[in-house]
């Protein structure tokens, strides 16, 4: 049984990470639950492939439902 070690309050070894990702448009680093995946037939041009994270300002500007 594997456990993990739970780190104490002030632990000047503990570095927090955060869950990050890019735009595929922008190219801006935005927190993962900011992007919005791209899904097939919610999109109206080909400038995203399906499956593409996008941030919702480019998403809003190129036409993308979300």
């Amino acid at each position: 049984m594997d456990t993990r070690r739970i780190p104490p309050a002030g632990d000047q070894f503990t570095v927090e990470k955060h869950q990050t990702a890019k735009c595929a448009w922008c190219r801006e680093t935005f927190s993962c639950g900011k992007l919005v995946t791209v899904h097939e037939g919610h999109h109206e041009n080909l400038v995203f492939f399906d499956g593409d994270r996008i941030c919702r300002s480019c998403a809003r500007r190129n036409g993308a439902s979300y």
